[in-house]
């Protein structure tokens, strides 16, 4: 079954893929007001229906009363896709999906946040230690990325920075004296 959903997934566009990732993250059946909401960068709510319309037939996503959501089986497996390209993109310095999608959202339930924690922030902070040598070298590692980060044009705003937040603090590394007050968190 992986091996056909991987497949499904390599034909899907950004922004198809991008409603796959924050359903999975999101756990629960979502409204299209939420999805338009949450998605970084944002979309025109006509393009966000024309993808969900788009899913539904490849039977990729379900619809009920209005929200969507994904299989489990489905939703599994964009989760372990998307822990990986994360994991990809910080060991390659790059922050496409780190900027799109929100590691832990600060608003959703309790219970939604805690499967957050569990299922998204502790295997790719288990990936970061996997990758990196402990202490300082990853320590300089995620203070480059907070350096990109800065370094991006003014009207630029996404979730990186509240991810490499959430991930020095799964690390448990200390990042008092960072200059991180220029930093926007979504």
């Amino acid at each position: 079954m992986r091996i056909l959903l991987d497949e499904q997934f390599s034909r899907l566009t950004a922004l198809e893929w991008s409603v796959l990732g924050w359903l999975s993250l999101q756990r629960t059946w979502t409204s299209t007001a939420e999805l338009a909401t949450d998605m970084a960068p944002s979309v025109s709510r006509k393009t966000l229906l024309e993808s969900l319309e788009s899913l539904m037939s490849r039977a990729m996503i379900e619809q009920r009363q209005g929200r969507y959501s994904l299989q489990p089986a489905v939703m599994e497996a964009v989760l372990d896709a998307l822990i990986e390209r994360f994991s990809r993109e910080i060991s390659e310095a790059s922050l496409d999906h780190l900027n799109r999608f929100a590691i832990l959202k600060a608003t959703a339930p309790d219970y939604i946040l805690q499967a957050q924690r569990r299922l998204v922030l502790a295997p790719l902070v288990q990936h970061i230690r996997d990758s990196f040598l402990p202490g300082e070298p990853l320590k300089r590692h995620l203070r480059f990325l907070f350096q990109q980060l800065r370094d991006r044009p003014p009207g630029f705003f996404g979730y990186g920075a509240a991810n490499l937040f959430h991930l020095a603090t799964g690390l448990g590394l200390d990042l008092g004296g960072e200059n991180l007050g220029s930093l926007r968190l979504r």
